[in-house]
């Protein structure tokens, strides 16, 4: 085993490393690798993954469970596909994605097998420069070269050169044997990534690419899914030519080095029973393999992926270790330590060796006692980046006329007195009276209306997909990310470890992944996420859901789409608790900041729903006034996502202080309005 010793918290990491005896040890019996070993190494394999299938690659297409009847549609579609039932070859993953060299070098392989059982294998000069250009491509990777000195140390005297392990990998994965002890027909790389048919049912298919490629050809149908975990791993049931597969589970948009770096791992180290645990996208895996004795040797039968029960409570991104910048003092300083040192064979520390001892390091340094936020800690915090909130709008931006209360006689507007109203505006009635064009053309403002369009509010509906969404949502967390709101919000959950990116670009994915991961809210499709959810809203059975942020709300006014009704509780400068209606659908209560910017709504959620969920409230001061802010979540199939974030008043609010005059004299001028254009008592008026 590696041993790691810190002396001083936030310090160097003294390593103290008995790699002979560790490596002798695994030589004698590969078993005694820790299970905690095979989660780091899964772990780094998934950083160095370049090939796995990205957002805009491909989208998993659930449906419904199988136990509710067929799938209508494909379970494989790019996200610019609108027609999923028409969909066409291409329209399985994005075109750019089969480009890839170890993704297109195992497309060229699939018509080089015979799938049925009990037929002899085809075979051939063309068939093995095939199979070695596969797998010259594949070790050229760098998840191969991570396997291939994690099985070195492991004590795989054959992992001590290039040439050595493609000969051993070849040998693994594609030498063929009976698989029902008359005819060569079979071998370990066709039963999991290409199948077999045999008797009416299929004989493996683990491999989501080879999945797509069939179903795309309209040779296999998607029947649904029995267990779900979003983007990581499925178990589902499906025909190929008419073959049933009841049960077949596979990995979400892994490579093809990658799965075969898994189920090498998993096969070697936890056959049969024993059964290898490791996270794949934040969704546990459990990865069975089995042999198959032939004439005296053991062959690899079968290797394939099932959900775990559980998820990472929120859907962060796999976050990357300052290693390549570390890199050249990593290797000073411990070269001469490890420089020399052999296991089964002399090595030298090599550039990948150390990143993957600086991964394990900052694996364990990253890893000590997180520290409680407590009620002040998450005030102070508030408080800066209400200082550092350049974005939020000014007395010259905006204003907002309350009116009435809602329930007594409801906003000016809905009491039918509009023709005795001479020298205002329509607008003066609504709750968001207007908006400024100086402060709509803000970056982060204008990056967040124009996502405003991407949404399908409606519950139920399949969410939106495509290239342009996904642009259009990097667009607004590139402008985002670079704001002084949201590098305070960064350096404060890292303060607390609840983040450990430290790039620009790995928070950014961070975000990403806790606000727009999609899932289901009523369990049925994918139709919601916790930004389309708080910031732009959604609508079910008439009632609307969410809808929490103040400028969508002024934009919806302003649009003619929402109809403000009054407000409820006590007026204020920094939120409202208003009801209205949004095209006729109701919503008797919503909260939300008033003036601030879209980051500073987001980083308040994100450091309330991190901190206090649920009943435990976040308790803060914002524009002097007291909020507590609710956030909750929903559960998954074992993962939980951000659901709901939203402020509601606290105790103490100065809205008669001179911080906050403009708020007060706002306010007290909306009643005399309200007082002045009131009906006489003696017209009947009708309040609908």
């Amino acid at each position: 085993m590696i041993t790691f010793k810190r002396w001083k918290t936030q310090s160097t990491i003294i390593l103290t490393c008995s790699f002979l005896v560790w490596g002798a040890k695994l030589a004698e019996n590969l078993k005694q690798v820790s299970d905690e070993d095979i989660k780091r190494i899964m772990e780094m394999l998934q950083i160095a993954d370049v090939n796995a299938a990205g957002p805009n690659d491909t989208v998993f297409n659930y449906q419904e469970h199988r136990s509710k009847g067929d799938a209508p549609e494909k379970f494989f579609i790019p996200p610019e596909v609108q027609d999923i039932k028409t969909a066409a070859l291409s329209d399985s993953y994005h075109l750019s994605y089969l480009t890839k060299p170890t993704v297109a070098a195992l497309v060229n392989l699939m018509s080089m097998y015979e799938p049925k059982v009990g037929s002899p294998e085809r075979t051939g000069k063309f068939k093995q420069q095939k199979i070695d250009h596969f797998l010259n491509e594949v070790l050229k990777t760098e998840v191969m070269k991570l396997l291939k000195q994690f099985l070195r140390w492991c004590g795989l005297a054959t992992a001590n050169s290039d040439e050595n392990f493609k000969k051993w990998m070849k040998d693994f994965w594609f030498s063929e044997y009976a698989r029902r002890r008359k005819v060569v027909d079979s071998s370990a790389f066709e039963h999991v990534f290409m199948g077999e048919t045999e008797a009416g049912k299929v004989l493996g298919l683990h491999n989501w690419i080879r999945f797509a490629y069939l179903e795309a050809r309209g040779s296999l149908n998607y029947k649904g899914f029995l267990t779900e975990r979003q983007d990581s791993v499925a178990t589902i049931e499906f025909t190929w030519n008419g073959n049933a597969k009841p049960v077949g589970g596979m990995l979400l948009g892994s490579s093809p080095e990658f799965e075969l770096a898994a189920a090498t791992i998993c096969s070697l180290l936890r056959p049969g029973a024993n059964k290898c645990k490791f996270f794949y996208k934040n969704c546990e895996v459990i990865f069975e393999s089995y042999d198959i004795a032939r004439h005296g040797k053991n062959f690899l039968s079968t290797s394939f992926p099932k959900a775990g029960k559980t998820c990472r409570l929120s859907p962060t991104p796999i976050q990357r270790p300052p290693c390549d910048s570390q890199l050249p003092q990593f290797q000073t300083a411990f070269g001469g330590l490890l420089g020399e040192m052999s296991i089964n064979g002399r090595w030298k520390l090599q550039r990948l060796v150390a990143l993957l001892l600086c991964f394990l390091m900052w694996h364990i340094s990253s890893g000590g006692e997180q520290q409680q936020a407590t009620n002040e800690d998450i005030n102070e915090i508030v408080e800066l980046m209400e200082k550092a909130d350049v974005n939020a709008a000014g007395p010259n931006d905006t204003d907002f006329n309350y009116q009435q209360p809602s329930g007594k006689r409801s906003a000016l507007k809905k009491l039918g007195i509009m023709e005795e109203v001479k020298g205002f505006k329509l607008n003066i009635f609504r709750f968001v009276s207007f908006v400024s064009g100086s402060y709509m053309a803000k970056p982060t403002v204008k990056a967040f209306l124009k996502l405003m369009n991407m949404f399908e509010p409606q519950i139920g509906a399949r969410e939106k997909t495509g290239k342009v969404k996904a642009a259009t949502i990097d667009r607004f967390l590139d402008i985002v990310v670079k704001t002084k709101v949201m590098n305070l919000l960064k350096e404060f959950l890292q303060r607390f470890k609840l983040l450990t990116a430290e790039s620009e670009e790995d928070f950014k994915e961070w975000l990403k992944n806790l606000w727009f991961t999609e899932y289901a809210r009523r369990k049925k499709v994918i139709d919601s996420s916790a930004f389309e959810h708080i910031f732009v809203g959604e609508v079910e059975k008439g009632v609307v859901s969410g809808l929490h942020n103040w400028i969508r709300f002024g934009t919806l006014e302003a649009d003619g789409y929402a109809n403000y009704k009054g407000y409820i509780g006590e007026m204020s400068v920094a939120m409202a608790t208003i009801g209205f209606t949004w095209n006729k659908k109701e919503k008797s209560s919503s909260s939300m900041f008033l003036g601030s910017s879209p980051e500073f709504d987001m980083a308040v959620a994100t450091i309330c729903s991190l901190l206090r969920p649920g009943r435990r409230k976040c308790k803060l001061i914002y524009k002097g006034c007291g909020i507590k802010f609710t956030s909750g979540y929903l559960e998954r199939n074992g993962t939980r996502y951000l659901s709901t974030g939203f402020p509601e008043a606290g105790k103490g609010c100065p809205m008669s202080t001179s911080d906050h005059k403009r708020g007060r004299d706002n306010n007290e001028t909306q009643k005399r309005k309200a007082k002045r254009l009131r009906p006489r008592r003696k017209r009947k008026v009708k309040i609908s």
